[in-house]
């Protein structure tokens, strides 16, 4: 997708999805009633990085349908954060996407807590064992999402309160951290 710079949100609606449907429909409304504006429409063509390259201000939002796996995979290395989430129905969320710059989780690190009470997403890849499973509930954290990888390992998606607490457990286990990729 070649992306001029944007100012209005964006709701990133998949080609493989009707756009004559009362989902999409309520999608844009939610958006327009929270902006303002109707918002552009973007589709499967769209490269993250080079979107909030070429507009660092704007909003994207991305559907995630019910029982879908992996939507957060794209956000890996393409320097974006969930910051919001709208309920559109009971088959459809909606993910407010920011670039990192403009994202209120951006300056949660391990050196900086995160905002009170907010749950932050962290991705890792995890060797899924039991004990591993068993041991998480200890730190508080609970698995969102995950995908499996050809070479026996998993991406998971965690949401959790406390980065370093969870990043710690993370290595201590074996695995490798990934990173926050957004909040809630």
């Amino acid at each position: 997708m070649n992306c001029e710079p944007l100012n209005s949100p964006t709701l990133f609606w998949p080609k493989s999805r009707c756009r004559d449907s009362d989902v999409y429909q309520a999608a844009r409304r939610v958006i327009s009633d929270k902006h303002g504006e109707m918002p552009r429409v973007a589709s499967n063509d769209l490269d993250m990085a080079e979107f909030f390259k070429a507009g660092p201000d704007t909003i994207l939002y991305y559907p995630v349908f019910a029982n879908s796996v992996g939507w957060w995979g794209e956000l890996l290395g393409g320097g974006a954060r969930v910051c919001d989430q709208l309920k559109i129905s009971p088959e459809c969320r909606l993910m407010a996407i920011t670039g990192t710059q403009e994202s209120p989780f951006a300056k949660a690190t391990a050196d900086r807590p995160a905002p009170k009470n907010q749950n932050l997403l962290f991705a890792a890849e995890i060797f899924p064992t039991p004990g591993f499973f068993k041991k998480l509930a200890s730190v508080g954290a609970t698995i969102s999402d995950m995908l499996a990888t050809e070479s026996g390992t998993a991406l998971a998606l965690f949401s959790s309160k406390n980065q370093s607490k969870f990043q710690n457990f993370i290595e201590s286990t074996g695995n490798f951290y990934l990173g926050c990729v957004g909040g809630y």
